[in-house]
């Protein structure tokens, strides 16, 4: 819902970011668990059912003449996700500006905002993701930094059309002096994906050891990847939009006036 700021203390509330996230969440049920799932967690189903059916609840194992077919499903699994992720990311981004301008957020409109940005978001994705993991590899903390300076990089290529590299500079812009309040919004989130995953990975043990390893862990795939996505692409689409009102004073209603 649409407001303003009259102060500016340029550092974002967590408790606030949660209760807008979800705010968002349970306003568009439809639309954000809804692609969530057509997105994220369906796809994730179908390559673990037809993984587990293929291979086995333990892989190739032994038989590395399997190998070749198994290296090919495991990257057109990674391909999928990187292409879906981007068009999800750029879809929620879309949901959660029109929703909080009191607006009504509908698939097409989400799915037309969307499209044009998929290249650029797999573009950031993927610039990123290489620079992080560089971080990770030498010292965990700079590229834990890396990240949370990156992280609201997509839903600010969606919002302000400033390209691959603009949009990776504004967000470390943005992001500045609210990285670790950031990093402590992702982790309770992390958290909560970790306890559906751990309580839906109990339940596919149970269904496998009832002879439903293929269906008991797609099943547990699908919720858990639409689960993640939700929680994450929406943190980070609020997350954008919180910082700029707060370093900024910038209302939902000037934001939402890009897509007028």
């Amino acid at each position: 819902m649409a407001t303003n700021f009259t102060t500016m203390d340029e550092k974002i509330q967590i408790g606030r970011v949660f209760s807008s996230m979800f705010g968002v969440i349970g306003r568009n049920p439809g639309v954000i668990l809804g692609l969530s799932l057509l997105i994220s967690g369906m796809p994730q189903a179908l390559i673990q059912y037809y993984q587990v059916e293929r291979f086995g609840i333990n892989g190739i194992g032994p038989d590395f003449s399997q190998l070749p077919e198994y290296l090919t499903i495991v990257l057109s699994g990674v391909a999928i996700a990187i292409i879906l992720g981007a068009l999800l990311n750029a879809m929620i981004s879309r949901a959660a500006i029109v929703d909080l301008s009191d607006g009504r957020a509908s698939f097409g409109d989400c799915l037309s905002a969307a499209l044009p940005a998929i290249l650029p978001v797999i573009g950031i994705g993927i610039l990123s993701g290489l620079a992080v993991a560089i971080g990770m590899i030498f010292l965990i903390v700079p590229g834990i930094y890396l990240w949370l300076g990156w992280s609201v990089a997509i839903p600010i290529l969606i919002q302000e059309r400033t390209g691959v590299f603009g949009s990776m500079s504004r967000s470390r812009e943005l992001t500045r002096g609210n990285r670790w309040r950031l990093f402590a919004l992702f982790l309770i989130i992390v958290v909560m994906v970790w306890i559906v995953q751990v309580a839906f990975g109990l339940l596919s043990f149970f269904g496998a050891s009832l002879g439903q390893a293929s269906l008991s862990l797609a099943v547990a795939a699908a919720i858990n990847g639409t689960v993640s996505s939700v929680l994450i692409t929406t943190a980070a689409a609020v997350s954008y939009i919180e910082l700029r009102r707060v370093k900024e004073g910038t209302s939902i209603d000037e934001l939402a006036q890009v897509f007028a």
